[in-house]
């Protein structure tokens, strides 16, 4: 008896069996997002267990600032998906937030040995001050704008500092007011 006692524990102690357990894979493996630069972060989520999974993504504070689409994926072995993390924070001071997502894997198949396997990833929200930025249409309109001052600021500096005529040809340098009388000309044989 003790023999047959001796060679089962041998055997169970050293005996192969094979146990598979679920798992994922997430990359990167913390997230430090600068708001209001960054808006929308990602991670990827790989199956690296040997059957189908359900993963769950939540975050420990913070679920009405930092939104996961989607918050439940179901994953076939070695099928990856990105997870979009969407931050907002407008209207909180400057300063550092920190929280954890967790992700929680559990296997698909009602048969397997249902134990959750999951860990928790970092996330650290700066938070700054928001700047204007420049647009192409305010750059457009600055530039046009500036560009129309000096030309009407030109006009009126020859228009004070008008030179005197020359008998031969000199037109005079107000070229608004000389051309008058030949665009008047014009419109009123348009007009006829």
């Amino acid at each position: 008896m003790r023999i047959l006692f001796r060679i089962l524990i041998f055997l169970g102690l050293f005996w192969p069996l094979g146990s598979l357990a679920v798992g994922v894979s997430v990359s990167p493996s913390s997230l430090d997002v600068l708001f209001p630069d960054i808006r929308e972060s990602y991670l990827t989520v790989t199956n690296i267990s040997a059957e189908p999974v359900m993963v769950q993504i939540e975050l420990d504070h913070f679920q009405e600032n930092i939104k996961t689409e989607p918050s439940e994926v179901k994953l076939l072995p070695e099928e990856a998906t990105k997870i979009k993390l969407r931050i907002d924070f407008n209207g909180w001071p400057t300063g550092v937030e920190n929280t954890y997502l967790s992700v929680v894997t559990r296997a698909l198949n009602k048969k397997s040995f249902n134990a959750a396997s999951g860990f928790k990833i970092p996330v650290t929200v700066n938070i700054t001050k928001s700047y204007w930025r420049w647009s192409g249409a305010a750059v457009f309109l600055i530039v046009f704008g500036g560009l129309l001052i000096i030309a009407l600021m030109i006009q009126v500096i020859f228009s004070l500092f008008k030179l005197r005529r020359k008998k031969k040809g000199w037109l005079g340098t107000n070229f608004i007011f000389y051309h008058r009388p030949f665009w008047l000309k014009l419109w009123h044989k348009l007009k006829k």
